[in-house]
């Protein structure tokens, strides 16, 4: 047994170092470590800068007071800020959980009727699982909750037995502080314990007067209780309101139009879709179990054979209870059809399922080694042949989706080395910063050697007079950010500066072969728009200067004019446009946030890129002169 926990927890750390050393893609994970990061600052609710609340929001979370407010309760966290103030990384923690995994699992095994033998098997089951083996690498809390849950039920189950009312006690601190943690998931694995262990009371066979286990199990869940709604109090303003919903109201269990922040759009969940999450999960459950449908089987054994185990209705209803619990949540449909983490990390929502299938698979092929070894050998070896696959293809595809990760992050280490820098981050999948690069993150403060903030326009100038010691750069993602693991990514990141004049003159020279008298430069103020002609010596150029409420743009000829109305948001794009046919394509664009205020025109320089089909660098150059003279 300690060397399965042992080997779990060395796997934990090093397989988050080689996997995910800049986490996974599931994005949920920089806003726990930001979190963590915070709390070891002093900050319960992260500081938020005055006035630029909007560039610096991190994903999963609401501006409130001027601070920001994550969706999750602190419990996991913290429990992140112990390990890196501990033991100097938060990657101990991920050590600690997956040995406590290991442990707790077949000592709840123990407690339920399973032989020392079955019970080191269900441990195995458990650890050699895909989904675990996968899970306990990440910063995401499903590791960490299973095993505050197997605590939670091993001491209530013993201490009940037993007639220990310290036990009895730590059961109920452990399933407080789950509840505190993730309130739904612990009522989804709590109630079916609690409700199996009042029944055993009917038996006879407990050594503790019911009243008395229940006074001091509620005993022992008030501090959980009580930090969760002094923490709801502080976050929310309500002690009953969860911080979960401070983003978007409709994130919640139910059928209809959901969604996860008001900036995003709506997602209908449906009652056939509920159907089809739920029969995915099942399946990706069984895929990712150690021994799919072979553990299945041995599980059937074991529950069925009179005498092997005592709780044989708990663990049944542990895998009844789990998927009707989560039928009506969307989330469980969302990240494997609309977002697909959960083909790539495993069904992570629906772990706590394998601790029955382990227990009962575990005591099942104890069962088959003692009717006959080479049956037992047989079932390992197919059960062997058939997770390899799975974990195979689960680690293979981690790993490309971290290759593409560190391309941005190589970008970002190679520019920013050396500087003290405030970094433009786009905002590829809404108004959030770390979201998809959970690994950009800022620290409390704000004072670390690089700031990270959110693009947002004209604002951006506001943004880098708060931090006006620092280099400005621009992280350019040209062509979105493509999902799937075979997707190419480019990433560019370049050193910005503000430029500033009554006029400014942008102009941009193209390689010899886009010299033919069919390509243009486009530019564009939101939906208007005016083409310049790249003329023969490569080049094209456009005046810009500050009116009333906007912008005017002058062709290079000086006859073209166009005067367009602004807002704080709006940015100039510039592209290199060539025939197509039936229209033009862009060959290479950039955006450019800018500010026309008291007859001065500000621009920052070169922008963002937004597009590439030229490569970067090859002949294609953009300036930008401002002019002072009236």
């Amino acid at each position: 047994m300690v060397g399965l926990a042992v080997t779990a927890a060395t796997w934990a750390v090093a397989g988050s170092l080689w996997l995910f050393p800049l986490l996974t893609e599931n994005n949920d994970e920089g806003a726990y470590l930001a979190q963590s990061s915070a709390l070891r600052a002093g900050q319960l609710l992260p500081d938020a800068p005055q006035g630029l609340e909007a560039a610096f929001r991190p994903w999963f979370s609401a501006a409130r007071h001027s601070h920001y407010v994550y969706k999750y309760t602190p419990v996991h966290a913290a429990q992140l800020a112990i390990g890196r103030g501990a033991l100097g990384s938060e990657r101990a923690t991920l050590a600690l959980w997956a040995a406590s995994d290991i442990v707790l699992l077949a000592a709840l095994a123990r407690e339920l009727g399973a032989s020392p033998r079955a019970a080191v098997f269900a441990a195995a089951l458990l650890g050699l699982s895909p989904l675990f083996i996968i899970q306990s690498t990440t910063f995401l809390p499903y590791s960490g909750s299973l095993a505050q849950l197997l605590g939670f039920a091993l001491l209530v189950l013993k201490g009940c037995r037993r007639g220990s009312r310290p036990m009895i006690f730590g059961a109920g601190v452990l399933f407080g502080i789950a509840f505190f943690a993730r309130p739904y998931d612990a009522v989804l694995f709590g109630v079916p314990v609690l409700l199996w262990q009042s029944w055993q009371w009917r038996n006879g066979s407990l050594g503790i007067p019911f009243r008395r286990a229940v006074a001091w199990f509620a005993l022992g869940t008030l501090p959980g209780l009580a930090l969760l709604l002094g923490y709801n109090a502080v976050a929310t303003g309500n002690p009953f309101r969860l911080p979960f919903n401070m983003p978007e109201s409709s994130d919640t269990l139910g059928f209809g139009r959901r969604r996860t922040d008001t900036t995003v759009p709506y997602f209908d969940f449906t009652f056939s879709r509920a159907w089809r999450g739920t029969l995915e999960n099942l399946s990706l459950l069984f895929s990712w179990a150690f021994g799919s449908f072979v553990t299945l089987f041995l599980a059937g054994v074991g529950l069925c054979r009179r005498g092997l185990l005592r709780g044989r209705s708990l663990l049944v209803a542990l895998m009844v209870t789990w998927p009707a619990g989560l039928f009506a949540f969307w989330g469980t449909y969302t990240y494997i059809n609309v977002w697909d983490g959960g083909r790539f990390l495993g069904p992570y929502y629906y772990l706590p399922m394998l601790v029955p299938l382990a227990i009962a698979g575990g005591v099942g092929l104890d069962e088959a080694a003692r009717v006959s070894r080479a049956v037992a050998v047989v079932a390992t070896v197919l059960m062997l042949g058939l997770a390899v696959p799975v974990l195979a293809e689960a680690t293979s595809t981690n790993r490309h989706r971290t290759d593409k990760r560190e391309v941005v992050m190589a970008a970002l280490r190679h520019a920013t080395a050396g500087h003290r820098a405030l970094v433009f981050v786009p905002g590829l999948y809404g108004p959030f910063l770390q979201h998809p690069f959970s690994f950009v993150r800022n620290e409390p403060g704000f004072d670390g050697p690089v700031v990270y903030a959110l693009e947002q326009g004209a604002e951006d100038f506001d943004v880098i007079a708060a931090f006006p010691h620092r280099d400005v750069f621009t992280l350019s993602v040209p062509n979105a950010y493509p999902g799937g693991e075979n997707a190419r990514v480019v990433a560019r990141v370049d050193r910005v500066q503000v430029r500033t004049g009554r006029e400014i003159d942008v102009a941009v020279n193209v390689p010899s072969r886009l010299r033919d008298g069919s390509h243009s430069l486009r530019l564009a103020v939101g939906h208007t728009e005016i083409d310049v002609p790249i003329g023969l010596d490569g080049t094209a150029r456009a005046g810009l200067a500050p009116t009333a409420g906007g912008i005017s743009i002058v062709a290079g000829d000086g006859a073209s004019l166009l005067q367009v109305a602004t807002s704080p948001t709006t940015r100039l794009r510039l592209a290199v446009i060539g025939p197509t046919v039936g229209g033009t394509r862009t060959l290479v664009g950039r955006d450019v946030p800018f500010r026309a205020s008291r007859g001065q025109l500000t621009v920052l320089w070169p922008g963002s890129s937004a597009f590439e089909e030229l490569p970067a660098g090859k002949g294609v150059s953009w300036s930008a002169t401002p002019r002072n003279s009236p």
